[in-house]
């Protein structure tokens, strides 16, 4: 969607027969930043699914009072300031986790995290209203507060790089995980390995010292 976007391959059918309200405010409307717009809030259902994972396979869901699994926003569930919490992080030791936990840093508010924006816009193009503009913010904007709480105004190229940021932060998360579950289950499959095959070899090493 994002190098439709940039290619500007539009679907010109579609846009032909869809109606806009065209208010004159400077607001790019139609399929062509629609796509911009998806491939942005695509990106953080990636990682959210990331973070379902990482919950999982690493016993660490939050629960309810009641003992009901809560779901795992990918940069608020690891809650690593509760003590028992920290120290089950820790004990795995695995580097794969502790690159998912720092790109989950950048994206916390509450953690001020230089890229929490993102996640507000995210919050913003689902629950509120984005104007993408293509050159100058619109001045007249009234009307616009009017009808939506705090709407995001941003500019196309701005928009444009910051989608680009957010596919490369999702490529590193994506990455992050194969390395941490990786780890993980090399780590698992020493722990398993026979008595007799830890004691054969052992054996073995002795008769080639005794050689």
């Amino acid at each position: 969607m994002l190098y439709e976007h940039q290619s500007d391959k539009k679907d010109n059918d579609i846009d032909d027969d869809a109606c806009y309200a065209e208010l004159y405010d400077n607001e790019l409307l139609g399929t062509n930043i629609e796509k911009l717009r998806t491939a942005f809030r695509i990106c953080f259902g990636i990682l959210d699914k990331i973070g379902n994972a990482i919950a999982l396979l690493f016993d660490l869901q939050l629960k309810t009072n009641k003992g009901k699994v809560r779901p795992s926003y990918f940069h608020t569930f690891w809650e690593l300031e509760n003590e028992d919490r920290r120290q089950k992080f820790e004990a795995y030791d695995n580097e794969g986790l502790i690159g998912l936990y720092s790109i989950a840093c950048d994206l916390n508010h509450k953690l001020e995290g230089e890229l929490s924006f993102y996640k507000q816009w995210r919050n913003a193009l689902e629950h509120s209203f984005v104007f993408v503009y293509e050159n100058e913010k619109p001045e007249d904007i009234e009307t616009s507060l009017a009808y939506y709480e705090e709407p995001v105004f941003i500019s196309e190229s701005e928009f444009v790089e910051s989608a680009e940021h957010v596919l490369q932060l999702t490529r590193s998360a994506i990455f992050s995980f194969v390395f941490a579950v990786r780890i993980k289950a090399e780590r698992e499959a020493l722990n398993n390995i026979p008595d007799i095959l830890i004691q054969n070899k052992f054996l073995e090493q002795k008769n080639i010292l005794r050689k």
